[in-house]
């Protein structure tokens, strides 16, 4: 007894070197393992959600008004169209229905100038052909009349002739001078009727385009009155249709707040969000310096549901689909395939908050402390050189 206790109070001297082979070999293998084994190397998300492949709809109201009626019902399906709100727009059905009313006055109005701007057009060509045609009767009649005068002079003439011979009596030669200068007057009567036949008729026809420009003028003032109408009907139409909120497309409500009738609400102000049917898939944001450049389209991982234990519900397996490059609010979006494995007890629909690990890479330990020191290094540098930036005096390259 005495000497097994000496023994074990004093071990003999081949004890230390079993004890340095021993830890030799472990520190041997701890190297080897450090240096070669590889290790899987995951980003983890800041957050991540389960959304559709058709990304929500928010409904925002357009423009401020008081909620006439509501339709907003959590978990309600909606067709494409659906009125969800219906704000006040009695004002606007008013003012509506007044200028359809003046349009409906304006049309039979334009339409009864419009027929009697024709027919003044009409009875201004007939006028016009009218008016040649009595011209060149004038003129026939004119020239008829000089021609009997012209005859009636010629006769004169010979008449004199034979007085002068005293063949003829003196008072045959003076009556027939007197016809003659009864037909020259008769002549110098129709040339003046053709000129004052040709100033009648351009007055008339001038009276006539004045008229017709009168009427073209009463149109066009109709017709622009009714431009104005119709337009103002059209933004009354804008308005009204502003203040019926519609669902944008098909789908389930999963959120909407709750409007009572009489409630105000504000331009912009979300009202619901309509989640279209479709399949699902998760919706990580990482931070930049552990997203980009690293997580790439086919990388695998896990999705870790907040509020359902991993250990007791199981994670769902995910696959990289898109990778966005440009971050939004400090964060990269990214796009995952979800795999729901059999046994997998936690629930799987639009909304569910969680966490995403997506393995980047596999990589030694060796390697894994030396990125670790270089990000160390970096990240201390930067904050120096942000410090002597900060304290550099003012002018200072």
């Amino acid at each position: 007894m005495s000497r097994r206790f000496a023994a074990a109070l004093f071990p003999t001297k081949r004890a230390p070197v079993w004890s340095a082979v021993v830890g030799t070999l472990l520190l041997v293998a701890w190297a080897l393992w450090f240096i070669f084994a590889r290790v899987s190397v995951y980003a983890v998300s800041q957050t991540a959600r389960v959304e559709v492949d058709t990304a929500p709809n928010p409904v925002d109201a357009p423009v401020s008004g008081r909620v006439v009626s509501s339709h907003l019902v959590l978990g309600t399906h909606v067709a494409a169209g659906e009125i969800l709100v219906q704000l006040d727009a009695e004002a606007f059905v008013i003012e509506l229905g007044k200028e359809a009313e003046r349009v409906a006055l304006l049309a039979p109005q334009i339409a009864a100038i419009r027929k009697e701007f024709s027919e003044d057009e009409r009875a201004a060509r007939g006028e016009g052909v009218a008016a040649v045609a009595g011209r060149e009767e004038a003129q026939a009649l004119s020239r008829a009349v000089e021609a009997l005068a012209a005859l009636k002079s010629h006769e004169t003439s010979q008449l004199e002739v034979l007085r002068q011979q005293r063949i003829v009596a003196e008072l045959e030669s003076t009556r027939m001078r007197f016809e003659a200068e009864q037909r020259l007057a008769e002549a110098q009567a129709a040339r003046t009727g053709v000129r004052r036949l040709g100033g009648e008729t351009l007055a008339r026809l001038s009276d006539r385009r004045a008229r017709l420009a009168r009427l073209e003028l009463e149109i066009a003032q109709l017709e622009s009155l009714r431009a104005d109408a119709e337009g103002r009907m059209r933004t009354l139409s804008r308005e009204i249709d502003l203040r019926t909120i519609r669902a944008p497309v098909a789908g389930r409500l999963g959120d909407g707040r709750a409007l009572r009738a009489g409630a105000v609400v504000d331009a912009g102000m979300r009202l619901a969000v309509v989640v279209p049917a479709g399949g699902l898939r998760a919706v990580a944001f990482f931070d930049p310096e552990s997203a980009v450049g690293r997580v790439q389209p086919g990388q695998t991982g896990r999705l870790r549901l907040l509020g359902f234990p991993w250990t007791k519900y199981g994670a769902l397996a995910v696959t990289v689909d898109h990778v966005g490059t440009e971050p939004a609010e400090g964060l990269v979006r990214v796009e995952l395939a979800v795999v729901r494995a059999p046994g997998i007890a936690a629930p799987f629909e639009h909304g569910l908050p969680g966490i995403v690990e997506v393995r980047v890479e596999r990589a030694s330990p060796w390697s894994l402390v030396l990125d670790a020191a270089g990000r160390f290094v970096t990240r201390v540098d930067s904050q120096a050189g942000g410090r002597l930036g900060a304290n550099a005096p003012a002018g200072a390259p």
